[in-house]
């Protein structure tokens, strides 16, 4: 659950683009990504900072796929 607070911060801003759309119970982000590739974001919300890996691939069927996967607190 984020706060009116959190700030996104993305790495490489070239291969996505990620905004917070909503807080409170419905958190949610927004990812458009621009091109095949990784990437790191992170949101820090008060006092804690969540930093996320942004995998951008192709899979095996041609389909443009997405993994996010947390690196740390």
């Amino acid at each position: 659950v984020l706060t009116e607070n959190a700030v996104l911060a993305v790495e490489d801003g070239g291969k996505a683009v990620i905004a917070i759309e909503s807080t409170g119970p419905d958190s949610m982000i927004r990812i458009q990504a621009d091109r095949y590739g990784t990437t790191g974001f992170e949101i820090t919300d008060g006092e804690t900072t969540y930093r996320y890996i942004l995998e951008i691939y192709e899979a095996e069927n041609g389909s443009s796929q997405i993994s996010i996967t947390l690196a740390g607190p």
